[in-house]
């Protein structure tokens, strides 16, 4: 379509409100400071592409730091996000981006977060699914990080704990569907705000785990999700830095497409279309979140390649024709 736009290309800003106002109108705490970060990220790079080395990013300190590092949780393009405890000791999720990181960083999560939260002063929290949850926001001379309510695990964790349980493990139908519904009510609280997330994998899906006797022992009248919630499972979209904004653009129904240098979300979870150049809207969100349903629903969390299990091995081409089975079955 002639006049699909990159979304990236320049990333309009989603409000003319400032980052003190963002964090103002999101309670969130905030610590500056005038002096240099006390921190650096650190990548290690594979020696070769037949080295068994994993890549992996590192925080290496620089002076006294705010926080504890417990380990690292992920990293991808723009940076990285830690296990790390306060000096109050609560425990979050981290995330701190490349220092050449200027457009995707944490102040574009916390503009997305916080312009949802205008859009939609009242919508009610979603059952099971839900968005990240901000604690405090570090600014030092020319960084920053962000802390934020830490999950027990990724989608894609999960997934490579039942593997290494049994090389029959697979999701429970229970379980399957309520993180299902989960994921469902999460995208549905984007888009509902004209937001699309544009990044929708099973590593930016995390997962709260409750109390199993607490879920079982529920009335037997109370509907099953709300159960399993009020028990204290969960599950929280995160990473918002490809978040694309459908206000921002003066036609209502504009849509999009990715330029040559422009990020995206990767292959596996990607509308297959526009990978090669179509236009396109909710497409790139909807067709994400029906790869992982039919994923979980069919009771496929991973391939049967006999190999050792890796992170990204949830990230599997699904089988022609998936979207209709996914129905059928």
């Amino acid at each position: 379509m002639s006049n699909a736009v990159d979304p990236y290309d320049p990333l309009p800003r989603s409000s003319s409100q400032s980052l003190a106002d963002d964090v103002a109108s999101l309670r969130l705490e905030h610590v500056v400071s005038a002096s240099p970060p006390p921190f650096a990220l650190k990548r290690h790079k594979k020696p070769s592409a037949a080295s068994s080395k994993e890549e992996r990013v590192e925080m290496v300190s620089r002076g006294e730091l705010p926080w504890t590092v417990q380990r690292t949780l992920g990293f991808g393009a723009f940076g990285a996000v830690f296990d790390a405890t306060l000096k109050d000791d609560e425990r979050v999720a981290l995330k701190i981006c490349f220092t050449t990181v200027k457009t995707f960083g944490v102040e574009r999560e916390i503009e997305i977060l916080a312009e949802i939260a205008r859009r939609r002063p009242d919508a009610t929290p979603r059952a099971a699914g839900e968005l990240v949850e901000l604690r405090t926001l570090y600014t030092f001379a020319g960084a920053c990080a962000l802390a934020m309510r830490l999950a027990d695990t990724t989608l894609s964790g999960l997934a490579g704990a039942l593997r290494g349980m049994s090389s029959s493990a697979r999701f429970s139908e229970p379980v399957a569907l309520f993180y299902a519904v989960g994921i469902l009510d999460a995208v549905a609280s984007f888009h509902a705000a004209d937001f699309l997330h544009g990044d929708v994998k099973p590593d930016n899906v995390c997962l709260r785990f409750g109390s199993p006797s607490a879920a079982a022992a529920a009335r037997s009248d109370a509907p099953a999700v709300s159960a399993v919630v009020e028990a204290g499972y969960g599950v929280t979209l995160i990473d918002y830095s490809l978040a694309v904004d459908l206000r921002a653009y003066a036609d209502p129904a504009q849509r999009f497409r990715f330029g040559a240098e422009s990020p995206g979300p990767v292959d596996e979870y990607c509308w297959p279309p526009a990978i090669k150049g179509a236009s396109w809207r909710r497409e790139v969100d909807l067709y994400a979140v029906g790869a992982i349903l039919y994923q979980l629903l069919t009771n496929k969390p991973e391939p049967r390649t006999g190999k050792a299990f890796e992170p990204r091995a949830l990230e599997t081409r699904l089988p022609r024709g998936w979207h209709r089975k996914l129905w059928a079955e």
